[in-house]
């Protein structure tokens, strides 16, 4: 999905007249869909990802490290 949306993007920014319904439309629903994928990443960092680390120091192994930055 990263490589349509990049590609669209392209699409979008480089293209000499303004961008078609259907263009707009494919965007609207690529956002959406990234939307959703970043949600459902941000519930595994924010509440399963403390747990597995919890487990893993119990088993004297090194926790998974996320950075905390996230894009508004």
């Amino acid at each position: 999905m990263n490589k349509i949306a990049n590609l669209l993007g392209h699409v979008l920014w480089t293209a000499d007249a303004a961008p078609t319904r259907q263009t707009e439309a494919v965007f609207e629903m690529l956002s959406e869909q990234l939307e959703a994928q970043l949600a459902q990443l941000a519930t595994v960092v924010d509440d399963e990802l403390p747990r597995f680390n919890e487990a893993l120091r119990r088993a004297r192994l090194d926790p998974i490290d996320v950075p905390t930055h996230r894009p508004d």
